[in-house]
């Protein structure tokens, strides 16, 4: 019933981060829980992109692409 009723699809997308397993985590909070490390700088010391405002925030337009070709992908 529901199939192609969908009349808008909002996605935020902020900003974009390198993202390493980290089983260590203990959890706790709602960062903690994804057991991830994330960081803007790559393997080779440069930033991801140029840094915004607010200092969380890198430009890096790849990476709006990247997901919503994910989204593509896995919902068609």
């Amino acid at each position: 019933m529901l199939r192609g009723s969908i009349d808008f699809v909002g996605v935020n997308h902020y900003t974009t981060s390198f993202v390493k397993d980290d089983q260590s985590s203990k959890g706790g909070s709602w960062w903690a829980d994804s057991r991830t490390w994330t960081t803007h700088t790559g393997i080779d010391g440069k930033d991801i992109g140029p840094q915004a405002d607010p200092w969380w925030l890198y430009v890096y337009p790849p990476g709006m692409r990247g997901v919503l070709n994910w989204i593509n992908k896995r919902y068609n």
